[in-house]
């Protein structure tokens, strides 16, 4: 297990990681509702997901339960140096799964990594 991130460097067009799983109870939804401040419809109501284009970067597939036991699994999917010598961007592609292997959630994230010996 890393227990330290990776370098631009060290990021690999494709290379896959998983994460460890995590069962989610009432009081993770409970709190993430309310520290977030998430109780329109998109987080609350299937229909209105169902009817509604998330559109962007995520996409919400299938609600999490309580009781649901969830892994991220992470693909590194392009990257690309910046003007800045110290750093570069990397897309990751994430895609949340149940315990059933039931796709929940899809996004697309880019970060901005350090380079190595910078």
């Amino acid at each position: 297990m890393r227990t330290e991130g990776l370098t631009f460097e060290a990021h690999e067009i494709g290379a896959t990681f998983r994460t460890l799983g995590r069962t989610v109870s009432e009081t993770d939804i409970v709190t993430f509702v309310n520290l977030c401040g998430f109780t329109e419809p998109l987080f609350m109501d299937m229909e209105y997901v169902a009817r509604e284009s998330v559109g962007g970067e995520v996409r919400v597939v299938a609600p999490v339960l309580e009781g649901d036991t969830l892994t991220v699994e992470v693909e590194v999917a392009e990257k690309r140096e910046t003007k800045k010598l110290d750093r570069g961007i990397v897309t990751y592609r994430h895609r949340v799964q149940n315990q059933r292997a039931e796709l929940v959630l899809e996004a697309t994230v880019q970060r901005m990594i350090r380079r190595a010996g910078r």
